[in-house]
């Protein structure tokens, strides 16, 4: 599996993160301790855990407890693992709680309940879910300061935040002598590139940041949601529109052409992006996740790259990013593609 830094550090990360929130209620302790087996196996060192910290205690538990229960019995099974990995922890804040005198409290027993389920002592990355209700994100970054002091928390990562207040937290940290966030996560994917693409693109190449693609694979999960005779066809939630039918039928069709699924292409499509560092998957099974790490080595042509991204191609500096990221020669020294002109 490919690896890239991880921002501004040397850290070298896979370029496919592996999500386990459906660990524990869509997947069973075997399943989970064999998808992340073979996530290892295949060269993947990011896990992101589904760390949680809700108002109500008993829902804390019930969406973080079994899935980080499941990583923390894989971890425990060989240590030396957990030296191999990047593990990311996710923070969701439910805003009121910033003003709580006992902020700096909260989080650590959550942080630190969150590492004894892991069966670790400390996140290489953690990352706070953006909400709107969001005042100004500096008491947080006081509160979460400690946690970095002792070892805790390696780095910050925010995940959902606009880039203004990305920027404007980085530039408070900076005055104050906090630890800024290094990363952003966010959605990208072919179904619609346009956020990434006018907002997080430049920012995160400016201000070497690593950024996480989130659900990257909306356009073939569409495909199935909309395949005859499937039951995720009979739920339809909303009524997709005419543009997102073009980009399946034409994702459907490029993966047909390659003996694929629809999912192989799509991952590739977002992998080729210069800006982005790893894809965030959730895969359901062990055979999903086969089918999903067969697919990110695969190197689409210029012309693939185009078809799919019209009619949503990027211009200006992106343009330039991408026509270079095509041309760039493979380990073997083989060009990945032409761009087009």
């Amino acid at each position: 599996m490919e690896h890239r830094l991880f921002g501004r550090t040397d850290l070298p990360v896979s370029c496919l993160a592996l999500g386990t929130s459906r660990f524990g209620w869509r997947t069973g302790v075997a399943e989970s301790k064999h998808m992340l087996s073979l996530f290892r196996e295949q060269g993947g060192n990011l896990v992101e855990a589904c760390a949680v910290w809700c108002r109500d205690p008993e829902q804390t538990a019930f969406f973080a407890a079994s899935s980080e229960h499941h990583v923390g019995q894989w971890l425990r099974g060989t240590p030396a693992r957990r030296r191999e990995l990047m593990l990311v922890g996710r923070i969701f804040l439910d805003p009121r709680l910033l003003t709580a005198p006992d902020l700096p409290i909260g989080l650590r027993l959550n942080c630190e309940a969150s590492l004894h389920r892991l069966q670790t002592d400390y996140f290489d990355l953690l990352q706070v879910e953006w909400n709107e209700s969001f005042g100004p994100v500096e008491r947080l970054l006081e509160a979460l300061w400690p946690l970095v002091r002792q070892g805790r928390v390696l780095r910050l990562g925010a995940a959902g935040f606009p880039a203004w207040r990305v920027a404007a937290a980085n530039t408070a940290a900076e005055r104050a002598g906090l630890p800024p966030f290094e990363s952003v996560q966010a959605p990208f994917s072919l179904l619609d590139p346009r956020p990434f693409e006018r907002e997080y693109s430049g920012f995160c190449d400016d201000r070497r940041l690593a950024f996480l693609a989130q659900a990257p694979l909306a356009a073939s999960t569409l495909a199935l949601r909309l395949e005859a005779g499937r039951p995720e066809a009979r739920r339809a939630p909303v009524p997709p529109t005419a543009h997102q039918l073009s980009i399946r039928e034409r994702l459907v069709l490029l993966a047909q052409r390659r003996g694929a699924t629809p999912s192989q292409p799509e991952l590739a499509w977002v992998l080729s992006h210069p800006g982005v560092t790893a894809a965030v998957i959730e895969p359901t099974s062990p055979g999903h996740l086969a089918e999903l790490l067969h697919g990110a080595p695969a190197r689409l042509s210029a012309e693939e790259l185009h078809q799919l991204r019209h009619p949503w191609t990027p211009v200006g500096a992106t343009a330039l990013r991408c026509a270079r990221a095509a041309a760039r020669p493979t380990s073997s020294g083989a060009l990945l593609a032409t761009a087009p002109g």
